[in-house]
């Protein structure tokens, strides 16, 4: 039994390696970085002209640059390297091969998702290196928020996968955008649903807001700015809420995928 996982696995991990190499070779995802740095390095000096604010700033624009950045990347990658394949008629050299579809849909994943980490880490040391420079201090409370910005940016993986699963890069982006903008604000559709009187838009709204992933409860910036504490049992649900979410939308899209037709 234990052998037949490990074959399951070994085909899943070998799409992951090269989803890797190819998505680190990418211009677009290195100039999304390079602003991403930019903006860090940057926040230093927008403390530097602020009165008293230095630490707040730099975190705020900091962590801004790690959620936002690392999205970017999440709708880039996500939205357009299952589709590359299937534009360079190179999905039916792998399919032609003894894997599964669900098994190269779910490689595609863990190798953009190893690609954005190695991304976010950066981001982080630049973080890190600019309040370690400019204040001579390192606050660990940016750790608890950076993993929770990894699993938000897993998210936002998994819901460009799933829509390039069925659609074109262009209009893959174009959902998880919106989505992404919807579940970031997500929070305001439950306060306009419990203010409306009628029971059809009531009824639309919250079920708006059941599906839409709520991405707000992932930005914790406000505590990490005022060095405020984020207690652990909020930090694993909103984890454990975060990547079941991922794992749903992962499976619905590899089952999307393996009974897509390529002609």
């Amino acid at each position: 039994m234990i052998a037949a996982a490990f074959r399951q696995l070994v085909p899943l991990g070998s799409i992951a390696f090269n989803t890797y190499r190819e998505a680190a070779r990418s211009k677009i995802l290195y100039s999304i970085l390079f602003f991403a740095l930019f903006l860090i390095l940057f926040s230093a000096v927008m403390g530097e002209v602020s009165l008293y604010q230095n630490e707040r700033i730099i975190k705020d624009i900091g962590l801004f640059a790690l959620s936002t950045f690392g999205a970017l990347m999440a709708v880039f990658l996500g939205a357009s390297f299952v589709y590359k394949e299937i534009e360079r008629k190179s999905i039916y050299n792998i399919v032609s091969k003894p894997i599964h579809r669900w098994q190269y849909f779910i490689g595609k994943f863990f190798g953009i998702v190893a690609t954005l980490l190695v991304q976010l880490v950066l981001m982080l040391i630049a973080l890190l290196a600019v309040l370690w420079l400019w204040l001579g201090a390192l606050p660990w409370v940016l750790l608890p928020a950076f993993v929770l910005i990894c699993v938000e940016v897993c998210l936002v993986t998994t819901i460009a996968l799933f829509f390039s699963s069925f659609s074109t890069p262009y209009l893959s982006g174009f959902l998880t955008i919106g989505t992404y903008v919807a579940g970031r604000s997500s929070y305001m559709i439950q306060q306009l649903a419990s203010r409306v009187e009628s029971e059809g838009l009531r009824f639309l709204l919250d079920l708006a807001d059941r599906l839409l992933p709520a991405l707000y409860i992932f930005d914790v910036s406000t505590e990490v700015t005022y060095n405020l504490p984020i207690p652990t049992t909020f930090l694993l649900q909103a984890a454990a809420y975060g990547l079941c979410y991922a794992a749903i939308l992962l499976f619905l899209g590899s089952v999307i995928f393996s009974r897509r037709d390529f002609t």
